[in-house]
Formats: C-alpha cells, structure tokens, sequence
C-alpha cells in the first residue's frame, strides 16, 4: 500500500469517527490562525514597534517559556480547582 493510499485510509477513518472528526477540525482552525498571528506579530512587532529580529525573538522565546512554565504548573493548579 502506497503512502498515498495509507493517507487516503487515516482521513476516511477521521472523517468517519464522531470523536476525532471535530478534533481534527479544531485542531486544523486554531493552528492556521495561531500562526497567522505570528506572522502578523512579527510584522507588527518589526514595522510599528521597531523591534529588531533579537527582540522579536526574544518575545517569542519568552512566550515559548511561558508555555513550558504553564504546563509544568497545571497539574497542581488542576488538583486544587
């Protein structure tokens, strides 16, 4: 069976189960436009706040930090709530 094939066989089985559909789906909507706000951050953060690419990247690498910091918290806040 070709790769082609094989990708043809998972999609049909996505698209066909009532829990992954949706998943998929949402999955697919808020990545394109999480990185659709990227690249206009960076546009914004370049032209209109004059930032240059180490900054940028900073911020973007701060918000990576973020994320890993969140993560790693969660699980505790989760028990309490």
């Amino acid at each position: 069976m070709g790769e082609a094939a094989e990708l043809g066989e998972g999609l049909a089985f996505v698209a066909r189960d009532s829990a992954l559909r949706p998943t998929l789906l949402t999955a697919v909507v808020f990545n394109t436009s999480w990185f659709m706000l990227h690249a206009v951050f960076v546009a914004y953060a370049a032209r209109d706040l004059g930032l240059g690419p180490a900054a940028i990247g900073l911020a973007l690498g701060g918000y990576g930090a973020g994320m890993i910091a969140g993560a790693l918290v969660m699980p505790r806040l989760a028990s309490r709530l």
